[in-house]
Parts: structure tokens; C-alpha cells; sequence
């Protein structure tokens, strides 16, 4: 892959979501926020960490962004990629301070959360 869209994202590591609905306290007593089906976002990051980590294993991840006018002339072709194109350039950052001041959440490093999915996926064979 030659680069990327231009996207934002937030990353949460899954193992995390799942301790948060799994807490022991949440079998006694669902807290306020859950009970009340509050939403509460979580945090992220990317690339930089994969390139640091795994050097030249990490080859295949994109070093350049795709410049917007270039992947709206893919999607004329590419019906998926289609479906990015209002999330273009647009930033979507979260943050995981409601979870950590609600709920008591302590969160994995997004540097372990990231590097531990990529060996998963690497362990599978999937990248």
C-alpha cells in the first residue's frame, strides 16, 4: 500500500473495553454511567509506534498520506473506499478521561495496545 487516507482515529484496545464490562463491580452494581447507557470514549494513536517497534518488519505499514482529490478518484472505481469519503480529513480524537473519572479506568499504554495487536496479527499470518 502506497499510503493512506487522510483519516482520524481513536484506537482502544479491545482487552480494555472488555475489562470495563466485565469489572467485578459491574456484576454487583452496573455504576451510574453504564446504568444510564452514557457513552464514554476512549483513547488512541498509530503508526509511528509500529515503525518504532518493529523496524523493518513494519516495511508494509504506509510512510505517506493519500491526498484527498487521489482517493476520491479511486472511489469511482473502488465502491468500498466510497464509503470513507465524508470522514475525509476529518479528525475523530477522544478522550478517556470521563472512563478514567467515572469508572476507575486504567488503561493499557496505547503503545502496548498497538504493538500487541500487530504481533496478534502477525502470529495469524494477517499482515
Amino acid at each position: 500500500m502506497p499510503g493512506i487516507p487522510n483519516l482520524g482515529f481513536t484506537y482502544v484496545d479491545v482487552r480494555d473495553v472488555a475489562d470495563l464490562h466485565c469489572a467485578p463491580w459491574c456484576r454487583r452494581r452496573p455504576p451510574r454511567a453504564l446504568h444510564r447507557g452514557q457513552r464514554i470514549p476512549l483513547d488512541g494513536r498509530g503508526r509511528r509506534i509500529l515503525r518504532a517497534h518493529f523496524g523493518p518488519r513494519a516495511a508494509k505499514v504506509p510512510k505517506r498520506r493519500i491526498p484527498d482529490f487521489v482517493v476520491r478518484g479511486i472511489a469511482l472505481f473502488d465502491r468500498p473506499l466510497a464509503s470513507v469519503l465524508s470522514a475525509l480529513s476529518n479528525r475523530s480524537e477522544y478522550s478517556g478521561a470521563k472512563a478514567r473519572r467515572v469508572l476507575d479506568w486504567k488503561p493499557r499504554p496505547a503503545r502496548e495496545a498497538i504493538i500487541d495487536c500487530a504481533e496478534s496479527l502477525l502470529e495469524k499470518g494477517l499482515l
